[in-house]
């Protein structure tokens, strides 16, 4: 009965030791941002998240006219130009670097179809009574280049 005691006593002893001893997974779970640096376009947004967090992050922006933040760490791009944002937690800071760039204004040239008959020499709008028997579209710089005129019922 002794030895089984003492056997015992080792046992709990050393599994006492194991317990105490951090896991790794405890020290891998610190608290960070999802990203550190991010980049949007103006109207756009993002949602910024603090990994391994279960408490309150109260958030902020260095320069709202650039970017604001809201409460659960939605960051909307306002203006072309570099800001922070910073989540707080228990008292230590996480720092994202946001930068907004202006979306490059797009220059598409709207181009205007008419349809032309194989016979006639007037360019018609899609619904016309004249387009029953055939039609081709052109666009209407081409039509009025080779020479077309408007027709008088659909324009």
């Amino acid at each position: 009965m002794p030895k089984l005691k003492r056997a015992l006593v080792v046992l709990m002893t050393f599994v006492m030791a194991l317990a105490s001893i951090p896991s790794q997974s405890d020290a891998a779970k610190k608290v960070q941002l999802n990203k550190t640096t991010l980049s949007l376009y103006t109207g756009k947004s993002y949602t910024l998240t603090l990994k391994n967090n279960t408490r309150k992050a109260k958030w902020s922006s260095s320069k709202k006219s650039v970017a604001t933040v809201s409460g659960n760490g939605r960051v909307s791009a306002k203006g072309k130009g570099n800001c922070l944002i910073t989540a707080r937690v228990d008292g230590h800071k996480y720092v994202c670097k946001v930068t907004v760039k202006q979306k490059a204004a797009t220059s598409k040239k709207q181009v205007t179809y008419v349809y032309v008959t194989d016979t006639g020499s007037k360019y018609h709008r899609a619904g016309c009574r004249y387009l029953w028997n055939s039609k081709r579209k052109v666009s209407l710089s081409s039509a009025k280049s080779f020479g077309y005129t408007a027709c008088s019922v659909c324009w």
